[in-house]
């Protein structure tokens, strides 16, 4: 389900002129008819008067009706620009660039959406077909869980979804299971089959691509334990194994630049191990003194990253931006937003968790409980379930509720 167009619910919100507002609830009611050339002229006589993101929001909602897609991306590119963080807007953009065939710029529109409103469900549902469409399975099944966890209305086609997602996960599981039993038994070649046929199924278990990886690792593989690894390695960032046998492939293949940006990794989780900590300080020393001699396999990082950001591979572009800043770190603050951004794309309920925890406590200071609730709820239900934070939020939600009465 690709979405058209949306409306913005909060149209008259962004207008505080009383004097046009029977020109523009006219103007509305005219649009729902279907009589859009008609409501294209009454918008275009009130725009001589005033500019709001809600009336350019409508302009372009018009000349999308018309059939007119040029104009109706401009005007939604100038709520952008009065409104940074239109939804609606980005959505709109995305939908249109998706039905011209811009797959890569639909994605990212989308995605901008989802940092304002990472609950919407619809848009997530879109950026799972987009994926679909351009063979990215892993991010594909990544948004249509999100679809499944936000979307309310339990139809058919969400039905069909969840029973596929579930299926995909069952037999991978099945396959996991088989491929450990075969590994532990020294059968490694069928051990790699049953792990290949799990990903293929459900791609985004941590443990089936750290098999994988430490199954090629063990032929000398390095290339191939590289990949799998690195996909380990976008599921779950904070697993130190991972992170330690990545260096020491890199090193291994003698990608020097690669294994110094992952030691260096590694000692976030080694601090306290002085013997550990002592011998890694040691090689990230050693291969400091060749990337010195080597300064251009510093900039190949940037160059790579700004391809895959372009790509919309946003995983391998952040571990590349964060490769860049680790080697040239007198450039971190250039750089630096745009990890910041590319996080958000990523994880975006992260940075809507904090502003809305942020307001509910400032509510919560003035004894407005019911309200703070509200901002509560919908923070929990932006929170994964098996985190720290949810607990808390979910504690702070019922204690609202409590003193609310």
């Amino acid at each position: 389900m690709i979405e058209d167009v949306v409306n913005n619910p909060n149209f008259y919100r962004a207008d505080n002129s009383n004097s046009h507002q029977d020109a523009l609830n006219a103007a509305l009611a005219t649009y729902k008819k279907g009589e859009y050339e008609l409501a294209l002229k009454m918008y275009m006589e009130l725009s001589n008067y005033y500019t709001s993101p809600s009336l350019y929001l409508e302009l372009g909602n018009c000349y999308y009706k018309l059939g007119k897609n040029k104009y109706a991306m401009e005007y939604w590119k100038k709520v952008i620009e009065l409104d940074n963080i239109n939804k609606t807007a980005y959505s709109n953009m995305g939908n249109l660039y998706y039905k011209s065939g811009n797959l890569q710029q639909a994605i990212e529109n989308w995605l901008t959406a989802l940092t304002v409103e990472p609950d919407d469900s619809k848009i997530n549902l879109n950026l799972a077909i987009a994926y679909t469409d351009i063979n990215n399975r892993s991010a594909a099944i990544r948004y249509y869980e999100k679809y499944l966890k936000y979307e309310e209305n339990k139809n058919d086609e969400y039905l069909l979804i969840e029973t596929k997602i579930n299926n995909y996960k069952d037999i991978a599981n099945e396959f996991l299971k088989e491929g450990a039993n075969f590994q532990k038994a020294s059968n490694y070649r069928a051990a790699l089959d049953c792990y290949i046929k799990a990903l293929a199924n459900y791609p985004n278990y941590s443990k089936t691509n750290f098999n994988i990886g430490s199954l090629f690792f063990m032929d000398h593989n390095y290339e191939q334990a590289i990949k799998y690894w690195l996909n380990s390695y976008f599921i779950e960032d904070s697993y130190p194994k991972t992170i330690l046998n990545l260096a020491i492939s890199y090193d291994c293949a003698r990608q020097f630049d690669y294994a110094y940006c992952f030691y260096a990794r590694y000692t976030d989780y080694i601090l306290d191990n002085k013997p550990e900590l002592t011998k890694v300080s040691n090689r990230l020393s050693q291969i400091k003194n060749h990337l010195s001699k080597n300064p251009y396999l510093i900039d190949k990082h940037l160059e790579r990253a700004s391809d895959l950001y372009h790509d919309n591979d946003f995983y391998h572009a952040r571990v590349e931006y964060k490769n860049y800043i680790m080697l040239k770190p007198d450039d971190r603050n250039i750089y630096m937003p745009i990890i910041q951004k590319i996080n958000y794309y990523l994880n975006p309920e992260v940075k809507v968790i904090e502003e809305l925890t942020k307001k509910a406590a400032e509510l919560v200071q003035e004894e407005r409980f019911a309200e703070a609730s509200l901002l509560y709820d919908k923070a929990v239900k932006l929170c994964d379930e098996n985190s720290v934070d949810y607990s808390n939020l979910k504690a702070k939600y019922s204690m609202c509720v409590r003193k609310a009465g």
